[in-house]
């Protein structure tokens, strides 16, 4: 696991956060431990308790932020944001498309396949458990992924597409629409 929430943690993110006038509450949440735990028995345990801290922080009218070091645990936030009534979209911002199945990631690693699960081609069941709705195409975008490999995508990319370039602006564009001061240089 990463080590980069600790580190902003460590660094007075929540101290930073309350002076600008953000309620903030910490909630961590920790990997199972004790009897034998896999990549895969861990990866949806922790997913678990991220969909119930984020569906309850939606319910309770607050705005979730989530720190991790795992891709996979966007997986517990979509489904939380969908239990506490929300229709959300994901832009997946990575250098790797994540977008493996069992049968395609050749490492046998569940962190390959974060966004494949979100767009409901990857641990169907287990996601279904869960409590996640499978994002449709239309609502992932898929941003700087620089190492996809010939197999991940198989015949049905997530939703859209975009290399880094073209990602920035295209948002840069549409910025300059909204405020109709901005230039976006080409």
């Amino acid at each position: 696991m990463g080590t980069g929430p600790a580190n902003l943690l460590a660094h007075g993110l929540i101290d930073r956060l309350e002076q600008s006038g953000c309620r903030t509450e910490l909630v961590e949440i920790a990997p199972p431990v004790g009897d034998w735990c896999s990549e895969l028995r861990t990866g949806f345990a922790v997913q678990r308790a991220v969909r119930v801290a984020t569906a309850d922080a939606v319910s309770a009218g607050a705005f979730p932020v989530l720190l991790s070091g795992d891709c996979n645990t966007s997986v517990g936030v979509i489904a939380g944001l969908q239990a506490g009534g929300v229709d959300p979209g994901f832009v997946w911002c990575d250098a790797h498309a994540d977008f493996h199945t069992p049968a395609t990631d050749r490492f046998g690693s569940l962190d390959c396949q974060g966004l494949a699960m979100l767009a409901g081609r990857a641990w169907r069941e287990l996601v279904r458990q869960m409590g996640l709705r499978p994002l449709r195409d239309s609502r992932v975008v898929l941003v700087g992924a620089r190492s996809v490999d010939r197999d991940e995508f198989g015949r049905s990319a997530p939703g859209t597409v975009l290399g880094l370039q073209n990602a920035m602006e295209k948002s840069l564009k549409s910025v300059a629409e909204m405020i109709g001061k901005a230039r976006a240089h080409e």
